[in-house]
């Protein structure tokens, strides 16, 4: 009987450990994950003023353009592509996140319900 109450209470501490590691990783995630979705927010928001400024740029460049206006024009552009690739990047970053996120709840989820069981296993072996 003491040997069984041994080794619930060492099963238990064992569980309580892994569960303890894996919600830790799981709030990590979700930090990082908020992190990355402000950081899309932020550059999505800088993408729409360059788009705003772009539009003025080509209103104003109408006929009658002198060259630097369209190196400008050029140079505006290219930075917009570039972020355009920077924020399709930090959104898969963010969705990769938020797949670990919900991967590491559903273990979460799992282990609670393996330990769970392991209990009522011991408690019937008793």
């Amino acid at each position: 009987m003491a040997k069984a109450k041994i080794e619930r209470a060492e099963a238990t501490a064992e569980f309580t450990h892994e569960r303890v590691d894996l919600h830790k990783r799981l709030l990590e995630a979700k930090a990082e994950n908020e992190e990355l979705s402000k950081r899309a927010s932020e550059l999505s928001a800088e993408l729409d003023e360059f788009r705003g400024r772009c539009l003025e740029l080509e209103c104003g460049a109408g006929g009658g353009a002198s060259s630097s206006s369209q190196e400008g024009l050029v140079r505006f552009r290219e930075e917009m592509d570039r972020l355009g690739r920077k924020l399709r990047a930090v959104e898969a970053d963010c969705a990769d996140w938020r797949r670990k996120c919900d991967a590491g709840a559903e273990q979460v989820r799992r282990m609670n319900a393996a330990a769970a069981g392991r209990e009522d296993e011991l408690e019937v072996a008793r």
